[in-house]
């Protein structure tokens, strides 16, 4: 194909190479598109949690509906905790000291549910194997009240954890079935991560919100489709040669 003084002549293979690159990067640029988009989803979700009234757990629980609460809603818990029976959940990192967090059953009054209650992070012993405080909590009833959230989960899981024996018992990222088998208890879907202002805790410093908003996708997707159009460009310089003009 000639257009002015230019000649262009795609050759097969380059051609081909040139479609699957470009085809890789738009595909890529949708891919963060698309997350930039979940993002603004989950921290809709998040603020509209803080801005509604607090879920009474115990009430759901007692009509089978505690499945149906929203991620990131106040709820509020009438029970007990179970302190003989705690979960340290290791290698959780705050301000650049290893540690735990502390996760608690907790008895729903009136049901036969339990629910994992995060009570906050503590520091190792120097020697890294067990927590630099005790974790004593009073069994009597009261009321609680938290975030309703996944347990921390890893970005990838490589495996599952050893059983073990006694209590405290540590455990790298267990799911919540995996706690339910170990303390043989029906426990409710998600974990109630304790309000900074309630007692029994320790280190609170929730930040339920992703690691960085939709803003860093966009710019992930306007760089691959940057990518896209290079490859696009270059194709054409490398198959773009100025004719001669033989009539001079």
């Amino acid at each position: 194909m000639r257009v002015g003084k230019w000649q262009f002549t795609p050759h097969a293979w380059p051609t081909l190479g040139m479609v699957i690159m470009t085809a890789l990067f738009v595909a890529l640029a949708v891919w963060q598109w698309h997350r930039a988009g979940e993002k603004r989803v989950l921290i809709a979700a998040i603020h509209a949690g803080e801005r509604a009234a607090p879920v009474d757990v115990n009430a759901l629980a007692r009509r089978g509906k505690a499945g149906s609460i929203d991620l990131y809603r106040h709820v509020r818990l009438r029970g007990r905790y179970d302190a003989a029976h705690q979960v340290l959940l290791e290698s959780i990192v705050h301000d650049s000291r290893a540690g735990y967090y502390v996760l608690t059953p907790f008895k729903l009054q009136g049901t036969d549910a339990w629910v994992m209650v995060n009570r906050g992070w503590i520091p190792s012993a120097d020697d890294g194997r067990r927590p630099a405080q005790p974790l004593d909590v009073a069994a009597g009833e009261r009321v609680i009240s938290g975030l309703w959230m996944h347990l921390p989960q890893p970005g990838l899981r490589l495996g599952g954890n050893a059983a073990g024996s006694g209590w405290p018992r540590i455990l790298l990222y267990p799911t919540m079935p995996a706690l339910a088998k170990i303390l043989r208890r029906p426990l409710l879907g998600n974990a109630v991560w304790l309000d900074a202002a309630a007692r029994d805790g320790y280190v609170r410093d929730w930040h339920p919100g992703p690691e960085f908003g939709p803003g860093r996708h966009i710019g992930y997707a306007l760089q691959w489709l940057a990518l896209a159009l290079t490859v696009v460009i270059v194709w054409i310089a490398l198959n773009a040669h100025r004719v001669r003009d033989e009539s001079v």
